[in-house]
């Protein structure tokens, strides 16, 4: 959303946009099961597949980005995948796509692919034909599949909102106010980094806030990281 272009070569959305987007459309991209039998029917889910067909997410970010390609983004991108089939991952890279132009695939297919965590969504399969007629096959979920909620990793250090207080795909109101809070609040908070000793976040000497390392980043990069479309 912040790099893919609109028809004046401009951002398509501002950052400000993207928090009131998922506000608006996670009841329809997890849509909730009212029903005194719902823990059941979502069992029954976790066992079998997916618990969301992932139809409305698929329309929305299509409508949304429409034709552009990876190259056509604004600013050089890095995005992981996980190929199912051929159990590697799949690296979709500015960089490489004049060496490896079957990776410049359409950026919907791109995100939905990485927004496909394991029994969240279920796999996107594409094929992608460069401009000399190659075609590349993909059988994609979520790159960040060692670690594939990320609000998990934000609970880690929120003290203030931990336990079952949220859920990454409870459309409630209450639960998107409390992840909007998540958020604001690891923007407050110190930079960090693991101890692999320890398993603990502990903070950087000198990394100042989340928010004020973001400001250093904008300033300073041209590539943005992306694990997740959202």
């Amino acid at each position: 959303m912040l790099a893919a272009p609109n028809e004046n070569k401009r951002p398509l959305f501002a950052a400000k946009e993207i928090v009131q987007f998922y506000l608006e459309n996670s009841p329809k991209i997890f849509p909730q099961n009212r029903s005194v039998f719902a823990w059941v029917v979502k069992l029954w889910k976790v066992l079998t597949g997916p618990q969301y067909d992932g139809k409305y997410l698929r329309k929305a970010i299509r409508k949304m980005l429409g034709s552009s390609k990876l190259h056509d983004s604004l600013t050089n991108l890095v995005i992981p995948t996980f190929d199912i089939k051929k159990l590697q991952p799949v690296i979709f890279s500015s960089y490489q796509v004049e060496t490896l132009p079957t990776l410049d695939a359409k950026l919907s297919d791109i995100c939905i692919s990485t927004a496909a965590p394991p029994t969240f969504f279920p796999v996107h399969y594409f094929k992608n034909q460069d401009s000399q007629g190659n075609v590349r096959e993909f059988n994609l979920i979520d790159g960040g599949i060692a670690a594939n909620n990320p609000v998990t990793l934000l609970l880690l250090q929120d003290d203030k909102l931990q336990g079952d207080t949220v859920s990454a795909d409870l459309a409630t109101e209450e639960n998107l106010n409390n992840l909007v809070k998540v958020g604001e609040n690891l923007l407050k908070g110190p930079v960090t980094r693991k101890n692999l000793d320890t398993g603990r976040y502990e903070p950087v000497e000198n990394g100042g806030t989340n928010e004020e390392a973001l400001q250093r980043f904008r300033a300073n990069s041209h590539v943005f990281l992306l694990s997740q479309a959202f």
